[in-house]
């Protein structure tokens, strides 16, 4: 089973968010942003998947300024190529939008990270195509 770990970062906190494969909240809660903070976060995170006997645990971290998966220092996309998939994962429910829509957005961004980093390849964004104008 694989283990989705979404987290948001902000200057205060972190918020982390659990979830299965299939989209569903595991646990949620939220730490400190400091040594305490991420050592107990880590702490969660073994703790789940050791109870979920999970064979892989993807992490994404979101923050206003950047998105990274965890495992790639030299991969940062920029929040804002991912938050119309963002908001598309928040606006289809009506309970738990931000966490799902966290963790779905996170999940997809580790997709993308764990691609790049197979087959050595640098990431470019999506160019928008706009119509010509007469």
């Amino acid at each position: 089973m694989k283990l989705f770990v979404g987290i948001d970062v902000s200057s205060q906190e972190l918020e982390a968010c659990f979830m299965n494969p299939d989209g569903d909240t595991i646990e949620s809660f939220k730490v400190e942003n400091n040594l305490h903070g991420a050592s107990h976060l880590r702490d969660r995170i073994v703790a789940a998947a050791d109870k979920l006997a999970s064979t892989e645990i993807h992490i994404g971290l979101a923050s206003t300024k950047s998105v990274r998966p965890a495992s790639s220092p030299k991969l940062a996309i920029s929040a804002g190529e991912f938050g119309g998939y963002c908001r598309k994962k928040y606006a289809e429910v009506p309970k738990h939008q931000h966490k799902r829509a966290l963790v779905l957005t996170a999940r997809k961004l580790v997709r993308l990270a764990d691609v790049l980093l197979r087959n050595d390849q640098l990431y470019t964004p999506r160019k928008k195509v706009t119509a010509a104008k007469d």
